[in-house]
């Protein structure tokens, strides 16, 4: 609420004094974990269908340390092969090509760290290849396949432990079988024929896409029925059953979701929580043919579906019909979903809003199929999710091309190293706030570290507002308060070549022109602003050389401005207009925004004493506006 923007007379910190410095430490709330990803291309190539297609089984794992994916190219289905990806120290190395893959490989990790690769070929058995040692991705095993099994289609694993889960169909009955192999004796157990297939009349009977998640007892499966075959491809039934271990009939079978034939019913994705309710994501009544539902048949979009302890299935819609996966972590069950060509997350606890994961701007085109770490793929979740995807990139004459991109983890460096970033310094405190016109705020005047100035014929109030005990506790426990009565009349900086853009506030406590040089950095930061919409630009720079002449303030030599790029490793430079990632639109309520901003190596440059690394944020609007900052911090990151 914005009534906190009337004169500020109660709610000025007047008893902010030094006497009271220990007092504010000891009412910080303890500052959040930054998080933050990166886009990172694997490859790129040309292929006839998503190298990601099949998302019912794991495409990416992760040791802790390395990550590991699988690609698909050719130009048709006769001229595939696969190849094995790792990621480790910040660079993807190609591994074994795989001959005459059919759909989309898998992968996943053993216990002891050695990658699986599970892929099929036409008309063939599985094939399961295992890395000859932890962490290699061009020297595997094969290890046998089931001596039941015909060929695969369609498969679907999952591994915990020393146990892989493996469930396909087979032609031509399209038949759904289920197995698991113990992979330190290579013994497979019986199959379990989950659904006989049916394909000589309409609606046919032919499971598709199971989606396998083990636990202690047994495991999970999802799977989707196709009832038209190649007619049209749709999916009307939405299974879910649990087979305890050893036992060759399921303990529950049961429909998650059916819509009549010619509106899809489909599930993308399983989870289950740490209350043991089974959780899916799927779609739903999504019209392909035939006579529309009628209306009052339940919107059509993607689902999630959750199981309770009393065994009713209860759903609600969450998006347009889309890819969805999900990403668990020790408290929220979140779905990663493409709506109109965005990467968005939606907590599913409550009454979250989804929210970009990464902007539009850092792929190369729309994402296609996606598929998030799973339970399922033996992988150490200690860096928190991952996931990949598809793009074709854009613009393309080549309606084959295709880029593999990996959403990573970014993970912070040691502790925040913006000192004051809560406001809750200020030696100098008078019992008001500063006002100033035109002119910066007198040194050391507002709190330490910080300085400020309102732009050209501006005046402006800089001032710290503590929390009362009638705000909401989710309210920071104070904030820097910037308050312009009278707007900028010239506020173009020469640096930005006429462009209406200033500097309003700047930070000066980091005295190390080294600190981040050649490293990338997130700036976390809550923000509001008094009127929806306006721009904030966080900036970051370097100042190299303050005394010699021919240097000293010449942009480019004795300093350099930065704002982010929305790619960590890439440098953007500030000047002129801000680029399309670099800003903030700050609303009249509280938000939370995270920058990666990438400083380049200070080889080369003229550096005297006195050299530091600023922080700061600009503004592009000249309006009688406020605008409120909270809990700013600065960490270094690496991927």
């Amino acid at each position: 609420m914005w009534d906190s923007f009337a004169p500020m007379g109660g709610r000025r910190a007047t008893q902010f004094g030094i006497a009271i410095t220990s007092l504010l430490f000891s009412m910080m709330s303890a500052p959040a974990e930054p998080s933050g990803w990166i886009v990172s291309e694997v490859a790129r190539g040309d292929s006839w269908v998503s190298p990601y297609w099949g998302y019912c089984a794991p495409k990416i794992a992760t040791d802790g340390t390395a990550y590991y994916t699988v690609g698909l190219w050719g130009n048709s289905p006769e001229t595939s092969h696969g190849v094995v990806y790792k990621r480790q120290d910040g660079v993807w190395s190609k591994g074994a090509e795989l001959p005459g893959i059919y759909q989309p490989p898998v992968i996943m990790l053993d216990s002891s760290g050695r990658v699986l690769v599970i892929y099929n070929q036409w008309e063939k058995p599985i094939l399961i290849l295992r890395g000859r040692n932890p962490g290699s991705i061009d020297a595997f095993d094969t290890l046998p396949p089931h001596p039941d099994m015909p060929n695969a289609f369609y498969p679907g694993a999952a591994i915990r432990g020393d146990t892989l889960y493996f469930a396909f169909c087979s032609t031509p009955s399209y038949s759904m079988y289920l197995s698991s192999l113990d992979l330190r004796t290579l013994t497979w157990s019986p199959l379990i024929t989950m659904q006989e297939g049916q394909i000589e009349s309409k609606p046919k009977t032919a499971w598709t896409y199971p989606i396998l998640l083990p636990d202690a007892n047994g495991v999970h499966v999802v799977a989707s029925n196709c009832p038209d075959g190649g007619d049209e491809n749709s999916y009307n039934i939405v299974w879910y059953l649990y087979y305890r271990r050893g036992e060759l009939t399921p303990a529950i079978q049961e429909r998650v979701a059916e819509s009549p034939v010619g509106n899809t019913a489909y599930a993308t994705d399983m989870s289950v929580d740490s209350e043991g309710q089974i959780h899916v994501l799927h779609m739903f009544n999504v019209h392909n043919y035939g006579e529309p539902l009628p209306a009052d048949a339940d919107p059509a979009g993607t689902y999630h579906s959750w199981r309770p302890a009393d065994g009713a299935w209860q759903r609600e819609r969450i998006a347009p019909a889309t890819i969805a996966s999900f990403n668990k972590d020790d408290k929220t069950l979140t779905a990663v979903l493409t709506v109109n060509g965005i990467l968005q997350r939606l907590p599913l606890n409550g009454n979250a809003e989804p929210r970009p994961l990464v902007a539009p701007e850092q792929l190369p085109g729309a994402p296609g199929f996606v598929d998030v770490l799973s339970q399922s793929s033996g992988s150490n979740y200690s860096k928190g999710m991952a996931l990949v995807t598809d793009a074709l990139p854009l613009p393309s004459e080549k309606p084959t091309s295709r880029v593999l991109l990996a959403v990573l983890p970014l993970n912070p460096v040691g502790e925040n190293t913006l000192i004051n970033g809560d406001f809750a310094q200020w030696d100098s405190y008078k019992g008001g706030g500063v006002t100033t016109t035109t002119v910066g705020v007198p040194s050391g005047s507002i709190p330490n570290h910080w300085y400020g100035g309102p732009g050209v014929g501006a005046t402006a109030t800089y001032d710290v507002i503590m929390r009362t005990e009638s705000d909401p506790r989710e309210m920071p426990a104070r904030y820097l308060r910037v308050s312009w009565s009278t707007p900028p009349e010239n506020w173009g900086e020469d640096h930005h070549k006429g462009v209406q853009r200033y500097t309003f506030l700047e930070y000066f406590g980091i005295q190390d022109v080294h600190r981040f040089a050649g490293k990338s950095v997130l700036l976390r930061f809550k923000a509001r602003c008094s009127e929806d919409g306006v721009d904030l630009i966080p900036i970051m720079w370097h100042s190299y050389d303050a005394e010699t002449p021919g240097i000293v303030a010449v942009k480019g030599k004795g300093y350099e401005l930065f704002e982010s790029s929305g790619v960590a490793g890439m440098v953007a430079v500030a000047q002129g207009a801000p680029n399309p990632l670099a800003g903030s639109k700050m609303k009249t309520e509280w938000q939370t925004f995270e920058k990666i901003l990438s400083l380049p190596a200070t080889d080369g440059k003229s550096i005297t004493k006195g050299h530091y690394t600023g922080v700061g944020f600009d503004l592009t609007v000249g309006k009688r506006i406020t605008v409120d900052l909270a809990e700013v911090e600065l960490y270094e990151l690496r991927s």
